[in-house]
């Protein structure tokens, strides 16, 4: 039954089955087959959702809606469109800087693409950029959001391996704003190449007025990531932390979130939450069967069978994670690659925090594929 766990999971996949029922499913058959008390099955269920660092999941997604609603989003955009937006392209560069900030805030790629290009796309269009482009560049920079801490595909990461969320976090800090930096330079060069329009540049007043309106936006980062580094709160503190600045802020400073908005929000987030958790949970039966089948140990000498070199090995793991990525979300595909891959970091002597923040990356370089 062990060499069928892939085939199956493939196979419900396949047949459109959603990825956790695909992966709970094919975990109950094994448990079935096998006779194992079903139990196990419900104990190993909750045991995947029951973590006291996954707590930061929902809080960061709450913070991050109560931003979005609460108005931080377009005095984001107003603030870097009024300093960058009179170069050609300066509105594409603008989205990937907003991008760059509201991942400091939620670490969610589905929650910015919806709150960035809602807003921006549109712009974009107006201003002449082809509608895929447009989309190409929300699309790239909102992949940001599981990169640059907080990150919840590194909190489900870290989950997994009990590594630190806190390093982790910092792992993925410096990769992500040279990643966004590169899309700004490529977004620079794709509109001078579709000779997109220049717009006049901003007097000093309406830039003194976005630094004042879009300040509590630019500090909410600096107080969530410094926090987390500066060892002055942990992971799921800082979520607590955030969510705390996002009601400050939307109740006290801007004044554009009502009691009435909450049901929404709440709803929203209960949601994204409960998909994620869902995942998460029945994920945990599977990777249960996995371990049980010894699949990652055989899975480890399989890559070292191919080559000894730690090069060659990372670049087979880079093409793997990539391929996985094109056809599995970051979390989904996490849960499944990072159980296969502890053996193998410990034979290889990486270091964890290193390694899982290159499957990290890989998988959104897969998504966006």
């Amino acid at each position: 039954m062990g060499t069928l766990l892939l085939p199956l999971l493939i196979l419900f996949i396949l047949c459109e089955i959603p990825i956790a029922i695909s992966m709970g499913l094919a975990g109950f058959l094994y448990f079935f087959v096998n006779d194992i008390p079903l139990g196990t099955f419900l104990q190993q269920t909750l045991a995947g959702a029951d973590s006291f660092v996954l707590m930061a999941i929902p809080l960061f997604m709450f913070a991050g809606e109560l931003m979005n609603e609460g108005g931080l989003t377009p005095r984001l955009i107003r603030l870097a469109n009024a300093f960058i937006g009179h170069f050609r392209g300066g509105l594409g560069m603008a989205t990937v800087i907003v991008c760059m900030i509201f991942a400091g805030t939620c670490g969610s790629a589905v929650a910015e693409a919806a709150a960035v290009g809602a807003l921006l796309i549109p712009a974009m269009v107006r201003q002449g950029y082809p509608k895929d482009l447009a989309a190409a560049i929300t699309g790239a920079a909102s992949e940001l959001g599981p990169i640059i801490p907080p990150s919840v595909p590194m909190i489900i990461a870290a989950s997994l391996s009990k590594v630190s969320v806190s390093k982790l976090f910092m792992g993925g800090m410096i990769p992500g704003i040279l990643i966004g930096l590169t899309f700004i330079v490529t977004t620079a060069v794709l509109a001078r190449r579709e000779k997109i329009p220049i717009y006049s540049k901003a007097n000093l007043k309406e830039r003194i007025d976005s630094v004042k309106e879009g300040i509590w936006a630019v500090v909410a980062p600096v107080i969530i990531i410094g926090g987390m580094l500066g060892g002055i709160f942990t992971p799921t503190e800082a979520a607590a932390v955030a969510t705390a600045y996002g009601f400050f802020v939307g109740f006290v400073i801007y004044r554009e979130l009502k009691f009435a908005d909450l049901p929404k929000i709440c709803y929203k987030v209960l949601i994204s939450t409960s998909t994620v958790m869902y995942i998460v949970a029945l994920a945990k039966v599977y990777t249960f069967a996995l371990t049980r089948e010894r699949l990652p140990d055989l899975a480890a000498n399989f890559l070292f069978n191919i080559s000894t070199s730690p090069i060659v090995i990372m670049l087979v793991i880079l093409v793997f994670i990539i391929i996985l990525g094109m056809f599995l979300s970051t979390t989904p595909a996490l849960i499944l690659s990072i159980p296969l891959f502890i053996p193998f970091v410990a034979k290889m002597g990486f270091d964890p925090v290193w390694f899982y923040t290159f499957v990290t990356i890989a998988l959104c370089m897969g998504t966006l594929t």
